[in-house]
This record gives C-alpha cells, structure tokens and sequence, in this order.
C-alpha cells in the first residue's frame, strides 16, 4: 500500500492528477464543493528538493479546485499526524483540507487519534466515524470493529472535536458486509447521537450513515 497508493508513486502522478481533475470537473457539475482522498504516504521531509514535484503538483491541483470553489481533503492513516501537517504547511493552500480518519491511523500502526486530533485540528473539514485495533504484527494492518468496541475511544474522541468547534459531517464508514452491515450501521449511528445530545451547547444534529 505504501509503495503504490496515492499521488506519491512517480510513474502514476500524473494520470492520476488527471482522474482528480476530472473528478472535480464532475463534482462541480453535481454541486459538491468538497472531495477527499488518500495520498499515500506522505513524505518524512516534505520541503526537501527531493518532494519539490509533488508539492507543486498538489498547489496547483488545489488552485484549480479554488477555481470551482471546491475543498480537497486529505484522509489520515498512512502517517503521523505531525507529518502529515507538514506537509499541509509546505503546500500552503487554503482549501487543502483533512479529512479525519481516527481510526485508519490505529489500524496502520502511525499514531494515537488524540495526539492527531490536537495536531491536525486547525484543518479538519471532515470526519469519519470507525472503530479498530492498533496492530499486533506490524507487517499487517490492525482490526477494524465496531464503533465503540476499538482502540479510538470514539466517544471522547468525538466530544473533544466537537470541544474544538467542530461542525462538519461525521460519516460512518465500515468495512462490514452482509447481515451485519445493517445492524452495526444503526448502533453507531445511535451512538454518535447519544454523544451529540449528551452535549449541551449543541445545536440538533444527526449522524450520517453512508456505507
């Protein structure tokens, strides 16, 4: 995953800059201003020579999405969140945004989701609801469960974000399927709704489940 995800990869950089501006040519169609992605791997040294191209290169897709008033978002999981903002500061583009995934970053084993939330705070836009385990052998991912029952402490994971003035979408994603996908889908959702009222200086909200 590491070696070919993303826009890291050098032989597939462009065709792949390509498909995101052909994306965001049909979202600004649709009307949908904001759209996330995973990177890959984020460079350790982003200002280094070495990642000129590939900072360039995100600048100026960000600069074309600011032309249809459009947001792009980073999804956490392939580093640390002090990584990845540096890579936010190198790029230095408004609407270069992040899409937080507490649990991606527990399941490949990079960092704990409240070190990363206090990191990355200043750019979250957007936030998915999941639950995992860190991993018991680092050549493999970790275990993703249900919302609630994993390593994320989700409940007070969520209320500090909320804490921070967070009023973005939080989206249940699960990677479960058949029976179960149903069942589990409601519980979180009836579990961020249960935080959400427990938290007075909010207004009326509700979750969304989008499997």
């Amino acid at each position: 995953i590491f070696r070919t995800v993303g826009l890291i990869p050098e032989e597939t950089r462009a065709a792949r800059l390509e498909i995101a501006r052909q994306t965001s040519r049909f979202a600004q169609r649709l009307g949908v201003r904001r759209l996330c992605a995973h990177f890959g791997r984020l460079p350790e040294r982003p200002a280094a020579s070495a990642n000129a191209a590939l900072v360039a290169a995100v600048r100026d897709l960000c600069d074309e999405f600011a032309t249809r008033g459009q947001v792009l978002a980073m999804e956490t999981g392939m580093e640390t969140s002090a990584r990845m903002r540096r890579f936010l500061q190198a790029v230095d583009r408004p609407n270069l945004r992040v899409n937080f995934d507490p649990a991606n970053m527990l399941l490949f084993g990079q960092d704990r989701p409240m070190n990363a939330l206090a990191i990355l705070a200043p750019w979250i836009d957007g936030a998915h609801c999941k639950d995992g385990r860190w991993p018991v052998d680092p050549r493999f991912l970790g275990i993703e469960t249900r919302l609630g029952e994993g390593d994320v402490d989700f409940v007070r994971c969520l209320r500090n974000l909320l804490d921070r003035g967070y009023r973005g979408p939080l989206i249940i994603e699960t990677g479960v399927q058949g029976d179960q996908l149903v069942p589990d889908l409601r519980r979180a959702k009836s579990l961020i709704e249960q935080t959400l009222a427990s938290m007075t200086n909010l207004g009326p909200r509700s979750a969304e489940a989008v499997p």
